[in-house]
């Protein structure tokens, strides 16, 4: 015989695993299936906590290498709260559905089905990236854009310079002696 469980996110009741597991595997074995099954890095040992039939915890399971599955379930449809990222705060409820025979030439735990995406593991992590990434090449843009703007108006103020005529220019018809004598206008 094999236990049948479900798991399904907290967070999206579309995505869902479902695993037959032996009574004596123990819940280290059930962590590292689920850990693959949704696609985790294993980076986190995992928490099981049994929980009532509300999902309220009840006890935090400790020892996973060595409590098997057969001394925690207690009940038909007993069920467990299994943190697989505490970091990210992933929780999936996990409840026992059923009961299986037991096929020797399978190994298990067993992944029997899989329903929707599993979310990335670190999609802070992901969002944060993109994000200063697309931070940096706006910043870049903005800093190339500005540059070049500076450098085009240092260009025009250069020619506008050179366009300027001297009122002491023969165009004008004024030399620097016609001005002499004329000083700056004074305060009165």
């Amino acid at each position: 015989m094999v236990y049948k469980f479900r798991l399904i996110f907290e967070d999206d009741a579309d995505v869902s695993r479902t695993f037959e597991i032996k009574p004596n595997n123990s819940f280290l074995e059930f962590h590292n299936a689920i850990q693959t099954a949704i696609g985790f890095d294993g980076s986190f040992d995992g928490e099981f906590i049994l929980s009532d039939d509300t999902w309220r915890k009840k006890k935090l399971l400790s020892n996973l290498e060595k409590t098997l599955l057969k001394n925690a379930v207690f009940e038909p449809y007993q069920k467990f709260i299994y943190v697989a990222d505490e970091v990210q705060d992933w929780v999936l409820h996990c409840e026992m559905i059923g009961f299986a025979e037991t096929v020797a030439s399978e190994t298990y735990p067993k992944l029997i089905k899989s329903k929707g995406s599993a979310p990335k593991q670190r999609p802070s992590a992901i969002i944060e990236d993109e994000e200063t990434a697309d931070m940096d090449d706006l910043a870049a843009m903005l800093m190339k854009n500005t540059l070049s703007a500076l450098d085009k108006e240092e260009a025009e103020d250069k020619s506008d310079e050179s366009d300027k005529k001297s009122i002491f220019d023969e165009e004008y018809g004024t030399n620097k002696e016609d001005l002499e004598g004329f000083g700056e206008p004074s305060d009165m």
